[in-house]
This record gives structure tokens, sequence and C-alpha cells, in this order.
């Protein structure tokens, strides 16, 4: 049973489509269509399929978006469904008449989850659509803000060789263990963060960019190393944009949001003191540019694979909740006396790896209590922080703290 809704976008009227039941149809092209709570799909979901895509046996490069914990919830009601999913990000341009993803003739699938994103049932998904949908394996997309791009690095990590091209925005997530940027060598990844995002630390994009770096490199070059802070104070963003390529060996900075060059890795820090960096980004079709040129090696493995390191977690990957990265800047703010701090709800900070995180040393912490014998900021540092607590997920909703999430 179908039921549809008229909404006036920036492009005129733009018919939605709810779609209630458990089996799979598909039910309109340019238009959104929300697909309940089923046992044939891990995850409810909203879709969108280009005008023409059941004329056509090509397959069609897939965009995976991600929503925030605002956005948390079920599946039951298409209403409620369309309605969360759509209030930012890929959906919602498209709701409010953005023709980019008809131009490029792209299937978009915008998923929502009831917990925190669960690498195991986005990859049951991803499995779903590339089943049941003319899909391009080879051009499967994920991206998402905050806890979604939490659960894009998560995923990324734990399911190496589906995804060809990723971009994680303020992702509520830091790796863990030395060797937690290895599945993400050589992956196409464009990472964003506003410098002083008061809900989820820039340093989980830091880390990020540090572990993989250190693939390549095992002198282990740092992002933050030439970012050209105002005044050269760490704690200040540069005046401008800046977007830092990664080149096999170092990280270079350059003013704006570059897109260009033939660089793997970037990573964009806005220089904002909002939580909101995903406006900006999915606006930019530069960013999306950059991302649909991208098509993975046929060759590339692990569509099937088993993610690797769950050993004692749920299988989801939902690893424990124990603590989380704080400013790069070795000072988190609203720090109080036993170590923790306020920015993320009392979860504990780590310094990253600006100039006087390297002076003051690696004073971890884990759970609100300092963690003994703090090591200057290097390779020693970065493995000792990268190992913290099995922290690959410790964001959860206490990262994100006490404000509201996307949408």
């Amino acid at each position: 049973m179908t039921r549809a809704s008229s909404h006036r976008g920036l492009g005129g009227f733009l018919t939605i489509s709810l779609l209630m039941g458990a089996a799979h149809a598909h039910a309109g092209e340019g238009t959104l269509t929300a697909f309940t709570t089923s046992p044939s799909y891990s995850l409810p979901y909203v879709e969108y399929l280009p005008p023409g895509y059941a004329a056509s046996v090509h397959p069609r490069p897939v965009v995976f978006m991600l929503h925030g914990q605002g956005q948390m919830g079920g599946g039951t009601d298409a209403t409620d469904l369309m309605n969360n999913v759509t209030g930012y990000g890929l959906c919602s341009l498209i709701k409010w008449g953005s023709t980019y993803f008809k131009d490029h003739d792209s299937i978009v699938i915008c998923p929502r989850s009831s917990t925190w994103w669960k690498s195991s049932d986005l990859h049951a998904l991803i499995g779903y659509v590339k089943a049941h949908y003319t899909v391009d394996p080879n051009r499967i997309y994920l991206t998402g803000p905050s806890m979604g791009g939490g659960g894009t690095w998560d995923y990324l990590h734990d399911y190496p060789g589906v995804i060809a091209a990723a971009v994680p925005i303020c992702g509520a997530s830091s790796p863990s263990g030395s060797s937690a940027g290895a599945p993400m060598k050589n992956l196409p990844i464009w990472a964003f963060h506003n410098f002083a995002d008061p809900q989820v630390t820039r340093n989980n994009t830091i880390w990020w960019s540090n572990a993989i770096a250190y693939e390549y490199n095992h002198a282990g070059p740092t992002l933050m190393t030439g970012y050209p802070n105002k005044n050269a104070d760490v704690t200040m963003p540069a005046a401008t944009d800046q977007t830092a390529v990664f080149n096999g060996t170092t990280f270079s900075w350059s003013q704006g949001v570059i897109a260009t060059g033939s660089a793997v890795y970037r990573v964009t820090i806005y220089p904002g003191n909002s939580h909101d960096a995903w406006t900006a980004t999915y606006n930019n079709n530069a960013v999306l540019d950059w991302m649909y040129a991208k098509v993975k090696p046929s060759t590339g493995g692990g569509d099937l694979g088993v993610p690797p390191d769950l050993a004692g977690t749920d299988g989801g990957g939902a690893e424990e909740d124990l603590a989380a990265p704080g400013p790069d800047d070795g000072t988190p703010p609203e720090l109080d006396a036993d170590g923790s701090t306020e920015l993320d709800g009392g979860v504990a900070a780590v310094p990253g790896d600006d100039a006087s995180s390297k002076a003051s040393g690696c004073g971890c912490t884990l759970g609100g209590a300092p963690r003994a014998g703090g090591l200057p900021f290097s390779v020693g540092c970065l493995l000792a922080g990268l190992a913290l607590a099995r922290a690959r997920r410790v964001a959860r909703a206490r990262l994100i703290g006490r404000a509201t999430d996307p949408g």
C-alpha cells in the first residue's frame, strides 16, 4: 500500500511516496520512498531512484548516508521515518529540489537506526541493496555526520574492500590499536570537521588521519603539523577553511576546500565553532563530485568478509564505551579536577597532536581517572592513544554530549 504527499521544495513540488509493508518494491523514480521495518533487510531506509532506473539495466552508483544521534528511532511509521531521515543531508537536498543525484544517475539510500550504528547491520543492508537494486559494486559510497560520521569510520574499518570512497563528517568515533588505519590504506577518504566543534572533538578526525598515515610511513606523520593556527596559537583555528592532503609521506595544508589533486586521503578543517560541518560539506558539489569520481578496483575484496577484531563485542562492533579523545591542544575545556571534561558529558579526554600536547605529554585518561605514565606525543604516544580502551566506538551518546545532533 502506498500513499503520496506533496512538499513544495526549492525546485517546486516534490512528490514523496511512503511505502508500507514488508515486501520490497521499487515504488517510484525521481522521488523519495520510505521502506519501513522488514525482516528482509536490517534497517528501515529512505530510497531515491533516478528517473529511468527501471528502463535500463545499466548499473548505478549508490551512496549511503548515515544520520546523527538526533534522528535515531524506529522504522514502523513511514511518515516519521521520512521526516527524520530527510531533515538534513543528501535526502534533504533531494526533498528540497536538488537535481544533483538525478544528474549523476545515482541511487541514494538513507537508513535509520534505533541504536548506535552497527557495522554488521549496515553491511547487511548494503548486501540487500546490491541484491535487489541494479548497483555498480565498484561505486558504493558512504557518508554521514556526527554519529553517522562515526558509523562511517567504523564500517570502513570493519568491512574493508566494500566502499569506493567515503566522506565522514565530524565523526563520533576514534581508532584503537596500532593497526587501526590499516583497513583504510589506499581508500579514498575526505574527512571534515569544525576546529572548535563543541559536541564531537576534532581529535577524532585527527586521530583517524594519523592512524591512516601511520600505515604509509611508520615514522608517524601527524595531521596538525603545519596547520596555520592564528597567531601560531594551537588553541586557535586558522582564519579560513584549510585542507590537508596526504602524499604518502607527509600532510600538506592549503587554504580552501581543495578537491583537486591525486591524493587519496584528505581532510578539511573549517574554522567554525559549531557542530554543523555537514551543511557546508553537502552543499559543496565539488565534494560530491570528488566522491563520485572514485571507482573501486574490480579486484578489491572484502564484500563478504568477516569484520576484523570484533572479539569481545556484540558482533556488530558495538564495543565498550570507555573513553574519548579531547581537543588536540592538550587543554580540554571545562576540565575538572579529576581529569574529566564536561565537553563530552564526563567522558575522559586525551590530548591530540598540536605543539602544546607534545610539550605537555600525552596525559591519557580512562573513564575520568588519570592514566599513569604520560608519554611525549610521538609514535609511542600515538600508539598508546590508539590502543586506549578499544575506543573506536567510544563516542556513542556520551561523546555527542548534551547538545542535539544534526537536524
